[in-house]
């Protein structure tokens, strides 16, 4: 038996053909997390950003109701995101199309994961 009470919504998006000049740029990654957190409603607590050499990105947005991270491969055109929040005040289902605007490219996966799934007997 299955119980499902979500606690949150998890959604992982796979960036393909975006551009190299936006996936190694940290200005363009932070300005991103900061839209993705309004657009969703959810409230910044603090960032992380590592650039390395010679190129690539990961950052991480702390929400309030959890985070928002990417993972930029600029050399092969590809960046893999990271969005969960917890409860109902934050929706980060209206932040996905963000990502395109940003970085180019389109999404070639996605997936929803509901959070808060119960098994039980």
């Amino acid at each position: 038996m299955v119980e499902h009470n979500p606690t949150g919504k998890h959604i992982l998006i796979d960036i393909d053909n975006a551009e190299y000049k936006y996936l190694n740029n940290e200005i363009i990654i932070v300005d991103m997390l900061d839209a993705m957190c309004r657009m969703s409603g959810a409230t910044e607590i603090c960032k992380i950003i590592k650039k390395f050499s010679p190129q690539g990105i990961t950052a991480l947005l702390l929400l309030e109701e959890s985070h928002i991270s990417i993972h930029t491969y600029p050399e092969f055109k590809k960046a893999y995101i990271d969005i969960f929040t917890c409860g109902s005040n934050a929706d980060p289902i209206s932040a996905v199309v963000l990502a395109t605007e940003f970085l180019g490219g389109v999404i070639s996966e996605r997936r929803d994961i509901p959070r808060g799934v119960k098994f039980g007997k």
